[in-house]
């Protein structure tokens, strides 16, 4: 079953890089998310079927609102969920395929490679080979929508399942989240997770305002995927027609009622909004051992042991206890990993590949491609803290804000990962520069959004944005639920980050 083929493909890349980032060896509660997006060509039923993984990825967590109104350098990475890390990594690959292919570096040895992306015509008119499809494999449900889905009660031996809770905050409810720190009953939370649509990220329900994540869960930007593409509004400029994600690998949630009910929630996620029916399949056979729901499953089974071997009354007590908490499974969930990976295989030859030296002083080689590690609460890289106010300057006056701003900023440029929007769009620039791709003009630089300036992120997004895209976006923002996707003001934040 293609499946289990793309579940071992991955868990194999996974087992052969570094220890470095993983969840710790020594502690059997720390979890994290795996995800990657693997290329698959052939036929499955005569047993030709070639995989290969193009990136992978893992990470739980977000900067908050505070981080992400400061990034104004565009160096910090809002969202470390390992979905979305896969996904811009997917991105990087491109990227690098479309530098080499613009530097004219030996094309015709890089297009014979049995997983290179593109057909090519010529250098402003590149499609994704139609023989290669792409899976997201990903070891727990994305967060959202996808995640709400009946699980099996080990603490709760009266009622025997009680509803999965995503963590994902509905849109509709975060403002009251926001303005009050007071935790929310379990039953609210149940209720809000049966009839909410979009929905932020997961996080506590007692963090402060300015440490909420501005984030959109998973199970929703998947569905932003589906219908605009994996590529994303700067690449569109490039590619002739989006790249389609054809199927979602998900491994079984060893708490899930059955493998249908968990097949059924992600279904229904990925189908809302015209979204296309995502295929969704389950894997069956034993997947990510450090996965969210791997580890909570093993500390429930300890749990229901040590229930098990108390005296009677004191199991009695016990059970009463856990149903006052409404079956709320506090404590026995895992500690989330504090590092996230990216994985990105090596494009053959070229500019991108290991011998041209663009791999930057902290990525690894490993297994066929390069590793990144970065610290997801914060968005830079391994090692890095958060450079902000605590540069030392010795010039006065305005000479010293300017001076301790280029501070700053070198200071963040050093920390960013390869998939901040700062290199990420740095990457593109020199792309098609070479390819020759002018930007659109645009008609006016103020809106209902605001107004921007030439080189910031928007500016770059704007003007390079395809009329197939723009078309695609609108029909995304016009379409329930997402019509209530929350827009950000470029104004703030790296929205306006000037790309140097």
């Amino acid at each position: 079953e293609l499946s289990c083929i793309i579940s071992t493909n991955v868990l194999n890349l996974l087992n052969s890089l570094p220890q470095n980032g993983k969840p710790k060896v020594e502690t059997s509660a720390e979890f994290t998310i795996l995800t990657a997006i693997v290329a698959c060509k052939g036929n499955l039923v005569t047993s030709t079927a070639q995989v290969q993984t193009i990136t992978l990825a893992t990470g739980t967590k977000c900067i908050g609102r505070d981080l992400f109104l400061s990034n104004i350098y565009g160096c910090f990475l809002h969202d470390s969920h390992a979905e979305v890390i896969a996904r811009r990594s997917f991105q990087c690959y491109l990227l690098r395929w479309l530098n080499m292919i613009a530097s004219n570096e030996v094309i015709d040895e890089a297009i014979s490679y049995d997983f290179c992306p593109f057909v090519i015509s010529n250098k402003k008119s590149v499609k994704i080979r139609e023989d290669l499809r792409f899976y997201l494999y990903t070891s727990d449900s994305p967060c959202g929508s996808a995640s709400v889905y009946h699980t099996t009660s080990i603490v709760d031996v009266t009622n025997g399942k009680y509803l999965n809770l995503t963590g994902a905050k509905p849109l509709s409810f975060t403002d009251k989240i926001v303005e009050s720190s007071t935790a929310l009953s379990n039953q609210n939370q149940v209720t809000v997770a049966a009839a909410a649509t979009l929905r932020t990220k997961s996080g506590r329900n007692d963090i402060i305002a300015g440490r909420r994540t501005m984030s959109l869960s998973c199970s929703d930007k998947i569905c932003r995927w589906m219908r605009q593409g994996l590529q994303g509004s700067l690449l569109s400029s490039i590619l002739s027609e989006p790249v389609t994600l054809h199927g979602i690998v998900i491994d079984r949630d060893p708490l899930a009622v059955t493998a249908a009910d968990q097949q059924d929630a992600a279904q229904k996620a990925f189908s809302r909004g015209r979204s296309n029916g995502l295929v969704v399949c389950i894997s069956e056979q034993t997947g990510f051992q450090r996965s969210k729901a791997a580890v909570k499953h093993h500390l429930f089974m300890q749990q229901q042991q040590k229930v098990e071997q108390q005296p009677y009354q004191q199991k009695e007590e016990s059970s009463n206890r856990k149903r006052k908490r409404n079956h709320t499974t506090a404590g026995l969930t895992g500690q989330p990993c504090g590092y996230s990976l990216n994985w990105i295989l090596d494009v053959p030859c070229g500019p991108g590949s290991r011998s041209n030296g663009e791999r930057g002083s902290r990525e690894v080689a490993c297994a066929g491609g390069s590793l990144e590690v970065t610290i997801a609460q914060g968005g830079l890289l391994q090692g890095s803290c958060v450079p902000c106010d605590n540069v030392d300057t010795t010039i006065g006056n305005q000479d010293a804000d300017a001076v301790k701003s280029d501070k700053i900023r070198a200071l963040q440029m050093r920390c960013a990962s390869r998939l901040s929007r700062q290199r990420m769009t740095q990457l593109f620039s020199i792309v098609v520069s070479k390819l020759g791709i002018q930007p659109r003009p645009i008609a006016s630089k103020d809106d209902s959004m605001g107004r921007f300036d030439d080189g910031t992120y928007r500016w770059w997004k704007e003007s390079y944005r395809s009329e197939w895209y723009e078309e695609a976006l609108k029909d995304f923002f016009t379409t329930a639920p997402f019509d209530g996707w929350p827009r950000s003001n470029p104004c703030t934040g790296s929205y306006a980050a000037k790309i140097i």
